[in-house]
């Protein structure tokens, strides 16, 4: 029989019993418990071997030979402790010993069970005097050093057979963390959009934040037109944001023309028109050229290192043709007039002109008002003669005709009582059109509302809607959206703010339409002495009348027009036929009205605002149309 001696740390000892071997005194030996199957490394035999002395020495009248001694007497015998594995062997340390009895003991650990054998024997008959077995599943080291010492009582006959106390259920099996821990990693990059890299592989896209391990990273932050950055970094507990600043693989071309508006091509690709600023392109040549059909082409090859622009100025020199106009009226009288090419004057009638080639509108206007517009297609190195017959535009009796020209806008210096936003006083081109001579009446709205096109305005005590005798009255009490559907539906429009104005003051910048000094009695206001209950009909004060002839511009209502309100629209507003600011929150009205009480609101510069959807007592409008060409 073989037998295994291993540490005691063994989870069964095999006690003597005083029941089966006589108590008497002598000697007592304990050797290595020998560690079979499967017997962790971390389990102290030691110990265990020290436990099964000490319960010995309790409980038997035997003397418990040291450690010491028994390692140092067969090492004097020339034999090592630690190779005697076999029975026979066991007995001969024995002998050797003098011990009278000898313990040796076992441990394995097979599928989580832990088996322990310890034997007791007779060292002068080699006879066993008892053997005893323990099994432990799932045991902690306690757990071992207690069945031990249970072993050992049992073993050395204390009387006492104390059964282990197994526990039952699923004990949690020993389990060490091992995965590396990961942390939140977060990677910017200017400008934005970069893809990043992890040892080659997308992750995401700037910014972004991802959980990576702890660890060494190779990073790459690639997006197009940039230089790839390529970086090492350490992942640890605590790291601050992972950000780069790409270096542009890009140079840039601005290409500016005299004109404006010119087709650019890069390489024989179109790139856009004039003024084309930083176009991105690729480190390298290029050749950049300018292509219109009304230009001689032009331009130039280039290279544009990386981060660099590269700035190209043209003046394109035009294909010409020419043109020759000459005016009369309709008696065949010639006549002097200005010429206006795509609404730009160039000169005077009688007269020949070089113009660029291609499609124009030519207007030709005479001192009269008198007007011929038409179009001319000019053709390289060619003439065309123009004899243009100048006619004055038909007058309608509900609408007076406004001339196209110049007129001065705004609060002319001569003007005390000017508002910050009627300044700067300003030169206005506009085209010629017609004003209605009067305010729209409440007869003319009816007619709106009984096509189903025009809402009928609000009624109340100043009101003229639902008024006997007010037929002939402005109609009052509209908001801006159902005037511009009454103007609409009449195939007219609401007037611009420098339509109306140059309606009412004419070209020689007056205050009021009738002059520079002021009179109550001129028109239909509240201005003291003069008192109105309500609004007056319209043509009623003949003196309330513009140069050319349009009624009732100082009072009666506040009239709508087109343009939203802008304080300061007159220091950007365009020369030539302004519409004012493209959005806003309020609009303009004109003109002043019955209710109001100061001379100041009369003025023809005079400016008023209101929100679109408002409507008031005093508040009317007026139309405007187009000349025909």
């Amino acid at each position: 029989m073989r037998l295994v001696f291993g540490i005691i740390v063994a989870i069964f000892f095999i006690p003597f019993d005083i029941s089966t071997a006589e108590r008497r005194e002598g000697d007592l030996a304990v050797l290595n418990i020998q560690k079979e199957t499967g017997v962790p490394e971390a389990i102290n035999l030691s110990l265990l071997r020290r436990i099964v002395m000490e319960e010995a020495a309790k409980l038997t009248d035997y003397r418990v030979m040291t450690e010491e001694n028994v390692f140092a007497i067969l090492r004097d015998k020339g034999v090592d402790p630690n190779k005697c594995g076999e029975f026979e062997c066991a007995v001969e340390y024995g002998r050797l010993l003098q011990a009278d009895k000898i313990v040796v003991g076992s441990l394995s650990f097979i599928e989580d069970v832990y088996y322990l054998t310890l034997t007791i024997y007779d060292a002068s008959s080699a006879a066993i005097d008892k053997t005893v077995s323990r099994k432990c599943p799932k045991c902690r080291f306690d757990d071992l050093v207690e069945v031990v010492r249970s072993a050992a009582d049992e073993l050395f006959g204390a009387g006492r057979k104390t059964r282990v106390e197994e526990e039952i259920g699923v004990k949690p099996e020993r389990w060490e963390l091992k995965e590396a821990e990961e942390e939140v990693v977060k990677f910017e990059s200017e400008p934005e959009g970069a893809m990043v890299e992890i040892d080659g592989k997308p992750l995401c896209n700037t910014p972004c934040s991802k959980l990576l391990r702890e660890g060494a990273y190779k990073v790459a932050f690639k997006l197009p037109k940039h230089l790839t950055e390529e970086r090492e970094i350490i992942v640890k507990k605590g790291m601050v944001p992972f950000k780069v600043k790409l270096t542009p693989d890009v140079g840039y071309l601005t290409v500016q023309s005299e004109p404006d508006g010119i087709d650019v091509f890069v390489n024989k690709e179109k790139a856009g028109k004039t003024p084309l600023n930083r176009y991105e392109v690729e480190p390298g040549r290029y050749e950049v050229l300018l292509k219109d059909p009304r230009f001689y082409e032009t331009g130039k090859v280039v290279d544009v290192g990386r981060g660099e622009e590269k700035v190209l100025s043209f003046k394109l020199v035009p294909r010409e043709g020419g043109i020759k106009v000459r005016a009369f009226d309709e008696k065949e009288n010639a006549l002097e007039a200005d010429v206006y090419l795509d609404g730009k004057k160039i000169g005077r009638a009688p007269g020949s002109f070089k113009v660029i080639i291609g499609e124009h509108e030519i207007e030709v206007k005479g001192a009269d008002g008198s007007l011929w517009k038409g179009k001319v297609s000019v053709q390289e190195k060619q003439v065309t003669t123009l004899d243009v017959i100048l006619k004055k535009p038909v007058e309608r009796e509900d609408m007076v005709f406004i001339p196209a020209g110049e007129f001065m806008m705004g609060c002319t210096p001569k003007d005390s009582k000017c508002d910050s936003d009627e300044k700067p006083y300003h030169k206005v081109y506009l085209d010629a059109y017609y004003i209605d001579r009067h305010e729209v009446t409440v007869a003319e709205y009816r007619k709106c509302v009984e096509a189903g096109k025009c809402t009928p305005p609000a009624i109340g005590d100043y009101c003229n809607w639902g008024k006997t005798g007010r037929e002939n009255h402005p109609v009052n009490c509209v908001d801006w959206y159902q005037a511009d559907a009454y103007c609409r539906w009449a195939g007219k429009r609401l007037p611009t703010e420098a339509e109306w104005e140059k309606a009412a003051r004419g070209t020689d910048g007056r205050i009021y339409p009738w002059g520079n000094e002021f009179d109550c009695k001129k028109s239909c206001n509240s201005v003291s002495p003069c008192k109105n209950e309500s609004t007056c009909a319209v043509g009623s004060h003949p003196d309330d009348k513009s140069p050319y002839g349009v009624m009732d511009m100082a009072g009666n209502v506040w009239e709508w027009v087109s343009d939203w309100y802008d304080e300061n629209s007159y220091s950007s507003s365009p020369s030539g036929n302004p519409t004012g600011p493209s959005s806003g929150e309020l609009r303009v009205l004109r003109g002043g009205a019955w209710w109001f009480k100061f001379q100041g609101h009369l003025r023809v510069s005079s400016r008023f605002k209101l929100g679109p959807q408002s409507w008031y007592v005093d508040g009317g409008f007026r139309c405007v149309r187009r000349v025909s060409k």
